[in-house]
């Protein structure tokens, strides 16, 4: 136990971080010198480096270009302003000066955030506040338990929330109502379960840093209860495979937010771990307390890709072309990116195991799957649940009835080759979404996902797939 003389220091520590990141906060863009600021707090250089970054987890440097560079970012994304016009107001000698070092806080370009608001609030450092402060210690202090939970059959109720890592003032009233509406469903089918089996499951959708929007379920284990479902209700059965998690012990609900800006800004980083499939769970215990479940993977940076995976170096270009299409869209039950490949080719079987045609050189008779759904105004959780057929052929009707002709406009895409079992694509495609896209010279952007050449052997698959993407440097692909 903390002596008293020991307490009140270190409240006089709190005391001294969160009146410096207040003045810091108040003078933004001006950065000042530790010179400056261990003078007006009256404390030595070296004491207040140690203390800020034994409270924060950062040093003053990288806490104050964060946040300049954060609100440059809104700036970017918000004003007519050019970039160069930006950078000399945030003290940057030269666009170029500016460029290298958002790039290398963001991992992007400025020119990336240009017109884009709702991204550069995803991914903007947040001001350090007195509550994340005096839970940061508390944060630090968990050690997660390891635990593998075996494959289960789960009843769910989703909904699209916005996310509260990013100050979503609305999440714990639509959380509330999600689990209001789910708990009505429950009662309503006579379900009389104990506490253990309920669970919050969380997915990231694809493009999530442009929207904030993901995907929560509201769920029950009924493994062997034989649930049936009544018609017309919004209620889904899915499977969860067996998964190994990392299971993080958080004393009251309303620590998630805090823990989550913890989790992604120090404990991966510092760990060398990966978050790469989903979904993750919560669950409450009957003493208040928390359990985040998190399936982490040790980092996979600098590794090689997964088995069956490879991605081209160049990116193929594709013109606007016009297209015959069918869609359709998938139940939120098939929740594993692999569930809904197979259900896809079950559906429609001509796109499997065709000879190469003439209609273009890299589609098998100018017929793919298309990921994504034709004309959305921005990517949601239910974008990777729209697929369709797509037929480069325009004057024979007779392959696809009730199809409308659209228009795709030019693009540029990323190539990857998967083959292998349904379990290692799922992985390999988790791997690419969730992944290698975050550290990779490209980023995914709005459009369609096409899948073509594909091949079945038993239980081996192999395929390509092709992502919409940018360049990460603001250069055109």
């Amino acid at each position: 136990m903390l002596s008293f003389q020991s307490q009140i220091d270190d409240m006089d520590s709190l005391s001294r971080v969160i009146k410096l990141t207040d003045y810091i906060e108040a003078h933004l863009p001006q950065c000042f010198s530790l010179e400056h600021l261990s003078h007006w707090l009256g404390v030595s250089k070296w004491h207040l480096q140690r203390e800020f970054k034994e409270l924060t987890g950062l040093s003053i440097g990288q806490y104050s270009t964060g946040r300049k560079l954060s609100l440059a970012a809104a700036e970017l994304a918000d004003s007519p302003l050019r970039i160069i016009d930006i950078a000399l107001n945030y003290g940057f000698e030269s666009q170029e000066a500016f460029a290298r070092a958002f790039k290398r806080h963001f991992g992007i370009s400025p020119k990336n955030i240009k017109g884009q608001p709702l991204w550069a609030q995803q991914i903007k450092s947040q001001p350090l506040t007195r509550a994340y402060l005096e839970c940061y210690a508390e944060l630090r202090a968990i050690t997660p338990t390891v635990v593998t939970l075996p494959a289960a059959e789960y009843l769910a109720l989703p909904a699209t929330l916005n996310s509260i890592r990013h100050g979503s003032n609305d999440f714990f009233q639509d959380f509330s109502a999600l689990w209001q509406s789910f708990g009505q469903e429950v009662s309503a089918l006579g379900l009389d379960t104990s506490m253990d089996r309920y669970y919050s499951m969380e997915f990231i959708n694809r493009c999530h840093h442009e929207t904030g929007l993901f995907m929560m379920l509201a769920a029950i284990q009924v493994e062997g209860l034989g649930v049936a479902l009544p018609k017309e209700s919004d209620l889904i059965l899915f499977q969860v495979k067996q998964q190994r998690y990392h299971c993080f012990e958080l004393t009251d609900v309303f620590k998630v937010k805090h823990f989550l800006r913890y989790l992604f800004e120090h404990y991966l980083p510092e760990q060398q771990l990966a978050l790469v499939e989903f979904p993750v769970l919560w669950q409450g215990t009957e003493d208040g307390k928390l359990l985040g479940y998190f399936p982490l993977i040790d980092d996979l940076s600098g590794e090689a890709l997964p088995v069956g995976l490879s991605i081209s170096e160049q990116l193929i270009q594709i013109p606007d072309l016009n297209m015959r299409i069918l869609s359709t869209q998938l139940p939120f039950s098939l929740s594993q990116v692999s569930e809904r490949l197979v259900a896809l080719f079950e559906r429609w079987p001509e796109v499997t195991n065709m000879a190469n045609g003439d209609i273009s050189p890299t589609l098998n008779q100018g017929k793919a799957v298309l990921i994504g759904e034709h004309g959305s105004a921005q990517f949601s959780p239910e974008h990777e649940f729209h697929a369709s057929f797509m037929d480069l052929n325009l004057a024979d009707k007779s392959t696809l009835p009730n199809s409308e002709v659209i228009t795709l406009t030019a693009a540029s895409y990323l190539k990857c080759q998967l083959q292998g079992t349904l379990a290692q694509i799922d992985f390999a495609l988790n791997y690419v979404y969730n992944f290698y896209l975050w550290d990779s010279p490209y980023y995914h952007v709005r459009g369609h996902e096409w899948i073509s050449n594909i091949k079945n052997d038993g239980e081996h698959y192999q395929f390509e797939l092709w992502l919409p993407v940018k360049m990460r440097n603001g250069r055109k692909a």
